[in-house]
Formats: C-alpha cells, sequence, structure tokens
C-alpha cells in the first residue's frame, strides 16, 4: 500500500479467510496521509478506528464521556500506573505473587499431560502432581524482598507534557490508545530511589525554568526531552541476608507486615546516611535532536548538565554523579535501538574510540560488577543477592562432580549469576544477545580475578547449539537461564534437550506463563533427548508494590 508514498506503516496483519485488516502507524502524520490516499482512491473500503483490547477506542468516538473518562485516567494516582499493589499489606502483596506461579506450576503439569495424550507415556512426576493439588513440584514458598522502598537501582522517567501540559519528569498515566496521555511526577511512588527522585525533580525544574525547547509529545510526534535514566551502584543497602529468613509461607499472610524482615529507604536524598565512600550515579538523557539547530542544542544540554552536576555537588550528602550521558533517538516510542548515538552530555561530542566506558560499580554477592547504560541488571540488589544464593544453591548442590562441571549461563547479562558461581565450577561460559553487556560481564571477570569464565556475544539460539554440540561429552554440564520476559528460543531448548552430559538446569524467569511453557518443551516426553523433570520451584519477590515475580524451577533428569 505504502509503495511510492512518503509514509509507512509500522505492522499491517490480516487473518485469512477474514474481511478485514489492521494498519498500524508510529506517526499520526503517517495515518492522516493513509487516510487522504485511500480515500481519493475510491472504492468500497472502510476505514475504522480500531479499538484497544479489553477497552473503547477514544479515536472512535466522539462521545464527551470517553474524553472525560481517558483525561480522567490521566489524572490519577500514579502510584496506580507504577505501584498498582501499593494499597496491599505486603504480606497480601505475597501471596497473590505466590498465585502466579503456583498457577504456572499447574500449567505445566497439565500442559505436559495433555502433550502426553492417550498413548504416550505420562512420567511420574504428572502422576504425583494431582497430591500437589496439581503442581508440577512443591513450591518452597515465597522469598520476600529485604527492601521494600527505594529499592530500585535503575528508574526511567519520561520527560513529556504533565496533564496541565507543562513538561514533568516522571511516569506516563493514560493510555495513549484512549486518546490522551500524560506524564506525572514519581514522588509518591515507593519503589524509586532517593537519588532518582532527587535527579528527576532537579531536571525538572531545570528544565522548566531555563530551556526553550519543548519535551516530546507523543501525540504530535515532536520534541526534543525525551527520557531520563538513572542507574546507581553502591547506594542499595546492604543486607543480603539468607533467602530461608526470608521465606514466607501461605498461611503467615495473616500474620503482621513487620514480621517480613526489610529495611528502608528515606523518600528524599536530603539528609540520607553517609554513602559508601565508591558509590556511583550515572545518568542517561535522551532527546530527539533531529532538524535543531547544532549550537543551541549544545547550550541545553551543556546549561543542564551543569545544572545536574551543582546540584548534585550541593546534595547533603553530595550525591556522586560520575558520568553524564546523552542519547540522541528520533523514534516514535523512546526505546532506543542498541546503536543509538551516545556521547558525554557536557560536550556534545562524540567520545574517542580510545575514550574509557561511561559506567558504574554495583557491589553483589560479595563481587563487583561493572554495569553500562544499556546492560542488564536486576533493579534491586538487595533481593537479587537471595536471588543468586538461592539459584547458586540449587544449580551446585555441593556435588562434588561440580568441580569437574561446566556451568552454562544462557542469557547472562552482566556476567552476576556465571561469576558468582564460578569457584563451584571447572569453567563457565555466558551468552548474551547484548554485546555491551558481554563486555561489561568480561570486564567483571577481570574485575574479580575470575579466571575460568568467558563470555560470547550472540543470539543465544545461534551460539548456544554449536557450543554444546561442540563441548566434552565427558565433562558434566550444569545450565542457569534466565531470559527475557518472552522466554527461550524453540532452537535454545532443543539444544539444551540434545546435550546429554546436561544433568540439571535451573531456570530463573520473570514472566512464570513463558516459563511454564519453556518447560512444557522441556519435560515432555516428545522431543529430542531425555526430558527433564521439575523438582522444586521458589517465589522471589524482587518488584514489591508491583504484581511482577521471579519463579526459579529447578529441573533434573538421569
Amino acid at each position: 500500500m505504502s509503495a511510492g508514498v512518503a509514509f509507512a506503516p509500522g505492522s499491517v496483519r490480516k487473518d485469512h479467510g477474514k474481511n478485514y485488516g489492521f494498519v498500524t502507524f508510529g506517526w499520526l502524520e503517517d495515518r492522516k496521509s493513509a487516510e487522504r490516499l485511500l480515500a481519493a482512491g475510491g472504492g468500497s473500503l472502510t476505514l475504522t478506528s480500531a479499538a484497544p483490547r479489553g477497552g473503547s477506542s477514544a479515536a472512535a468516538s466522539a462521545g464527551g464521556d470517553t474524553a472525560a473518562e481517558a483525561e480522567a485516567r490521566a489524572r490519577r494516582d500514579v502510584r496506580d500506573a507504577v505501584t498498582p499493589l501499593w494499597r496491599l499489606p505486603y504480606l497480601a502483596q505475597l501471596l497473590q505473587k505466590r498465585g502466579t506461579v503456583v498457577a504456572a506450576l499447574q500449567r505445566l503439569s497439565a500442559n505436559v499431560q495433555q502433550a502426553c495424550g492417550g498413548g504416550g507415556q505420562v512420567p511420574a512426576w504428572v502422576g504425583q502432581a494431582a497430591s500437589r493439588d496439581g503442581l508440577a513440584c512443591p513450591l518452597v514458598g515465597v522469598v520476600a524482598s529485604p527492601v521494600l522502598a527505594g529499592y530500585r537501582n535503575k528508574s526511567e522517567f519520561t520527560i513529556g507534557p504533565g496533564a496541565d501540559g507543562a513538561l514533568t519528569v516522571g511516569f506516563n498515566v493514560g493510555l495513549f490508545s484512549e486518546g490522551f496521555a500524560a506524564v506525572s511526577e514519581p514522588a509518591a511512588c515507593a519503589n524509586v530511589s532517593a537519588a532518582a527522585q532527587a535527579l528527576a525533580a532537579w531536571t525538572q525544574a531545570h528544565l522548566r525554568a531555563h530551556s526553550s525547547l519543548p519535551a516530546w509529545d507523543k501525540r504530535a510526534g515532536g520534541g526534543f526531552w525525551r527520557l531520563l535514566l538513572v542507574r546507581e551502584g553502591g547506594l542499595a543497602q546492604v543486607v543480603r541476608p539468607d533467602w530461608r529468613k526470608l521465606l514466607v509461607q501461605p498461611q503467615e499472610v495473616g500474620s503482621e507486615v513487620s514480621e517480613v524482615p526489610h529495611a528502608h529507604v528515606l523518600p528524599r536524598w536530603q539528609g540520607q546516611p553517609p554513602i559508601a565512600a565508591d558509590a556511583e550515579v550515572l545518568v542517561v538523557v535522551q532527546v530527539s535532536a533531529r532538524g535543531r539547530d547544532h549550537a543551541l542544542v549544545r547550550s541545553e544540554c551543556t546549561s543542564l548538565a551543569a545544572h545536574l552536576r551543582a546540584a548534585a555537588a550541593a546534595a547533603d550528602p553530595p550525591m556522586p554523579l560520575v558520568a553524564l550521558i546523552l542519547q540522541l533517538h528520533d523514534g516514535c516510542s523512546n526505546c532506543a535501538d542498541a546503536g543509538a548515538v551516545t556521547m558525554p552530555l557536557e560536550a556534545f561530542t562524540p567520545a574517542p574510540p580510545s575514550a574509557p566506558p561511561l559506567c558504574i560499580t554495583e557491589r553483589m554477592c560479595g563481587l563487583r560488577f561493572r554495569v553500562s547504560a544499556e546492560s542488564f541488571f536486576q533493579v534491586n540488589t538487595a533481593a537479587a543477592e537471595a536471588l543468586y544464593d538461592l539459584a547458586g544453591e540449587w544449580a551446585s548442590q555441593t556435588d562434588a562432580a561440580d568441580a569437574k562441571a561446566l556451568l552454562i549461563d544462557v542469557c547472562c547479562g552482566t556476567g552476576t549469576i556465571g561469576l558468582t558461581l564460578a569457584s563451584r565450577f571447572a569453567s563457565v561460559v555466558g551468552v548474551d544477545i547484548c554485546e555491551s553487556a558481554v563486555r561489561d560481564a568480561a570486564a567483571n571477570a577481570e574485575l574479580n580475578g575470575v579466571l575460568n569464565a568467558r563470555f560470547v556475544a550472540g543470539k543465544a539460539e545461534a551460539v548456544l547449539p554449536p557450543l554444546l554440540r561442540d563441548a566434552d561429552p565427558s565433562q558434566p554440564c550444569v545450565a542457569i537461564v534466565d531470559p527475557p520476559r518472552g522466554g527461550l528460543h524453540k532452537s535454545v531448548m532443543g539444544a539444551l534437550r540434545r546435550c546429554s552430559q546436561l544433568k540439571r538446569l535451573v531456570y530463573v524467569s520473570c514472566n512464570a506463563a513463558t516459563l511454564a511453557d519453556n518447560c512444557v518443551v522441556l519435560c515432555s516426553p516428545a522431543g529430542p533427548g531425555a526430558p527433564f523433570s521439575p523438582v522444586k520451584a521458589a517465589a522471589l519477590d524482587l518488584f514489591p508494590g508491583t504484581p511482577h515475580i521471579e519463579a526459579v524451577l529447578l529441573l533434573e533428569r538421569q
């Protein structure tokens, strides 16, 4: 449809046998151009604004009630958008999250039984699930977060118009698909750290008072200031309790919240207790500089950088602001490509290739980790320590054979899991699609004196099959997988099943539903190699106030 015209649809879809299809656009002007083109062409084609799933489209309705409802959502409490469970007592949150993992384990056993069909051999663990309320394996409980407030070491703030139209640094509320979206300040959000709260407030105050350039407005597809990202290292409370002491069973939900061990971070940076000498904060400011005067952009960026440096130095205690980065991005959403142009905010000039990387260092599990702006790192450092301690125990099992085993760390990120377990295994190989994360992982191995680990950049589905195929068949192998929300690629699961020396696999997931779906493939009798069996599972809360939960599942095979 778009051949020869000056616009391009974001996606086009038509289901077989249907007399209608869906076309989406990243920009409003592209949609209008398409509408004009189709209207001029005549014919019997009818154009209609599609309603989003589960709701009606404000754009498709001229009714005042719909517009009023959309505006009301844009003015709602920001906590309902960012931490929707904030009204629930913490133990009630844990019970709800436990239910998510329970449903996933029930789904795993039911779907494997279904996959076996009437004539297939049903694994013994599936038959035993009936005695566990349908669970594929025992669920040891829910591990509570040791920190309930200010726990995020990474915060991404949208810069855009608030409900009153003023430039605001915070979180989106309302839905763009409903015709009205706005940005609300993060001050009420308990999960945002004191450092991030302060940087958001300083940035907003400066831009409102001194900037002549507008905030990005997705509705209009234009603007300059887009995003503020804050990453911190060394500011998390040093807790690291035994994960068993944080374990909560469902019968404890009627207890007082204070019975769950936790720390509390002060909601404001001003007046914070002394911080660690090696604490560091990194800031990324994303802008759309397309069509802007170079001198003006440089002046605006250097002005903001100077303001943030001065505010950080004047704070009590002084904030250790070690890196200010500018990211250029002109796309519709704020999600920039991995290769987006970055440079020091003060200079507005790309750094030379010989310049050291702009990153921070975080401490976790007794090690130090270099974290760059784009690398994946768990956002709740204290709870992640409990997660990695548990996953490490289940992966190593204190088996003497592990001292000779290869540990495969799939979706390794900055190397956190593999490096914390490297002393228990003969060697570690980590795989991740993000090149900057792999560079960080290699640097982290050197930083911590770990000599038996190496890291490979690439898609796991491309790297893992030949890696496992070429592995020494006499060397035992253990794998830990920690994939993104979409789960593992089918070729990765096939490679894991085909690796005959792989006897133990620990699956760490931020999406219990995809964990269940992937483990159906890994545990069903049909398929390459011998199937795995689920042994035990745990739920771990890294995101208090939100519905999200981490799940850990131990799989083994003979």
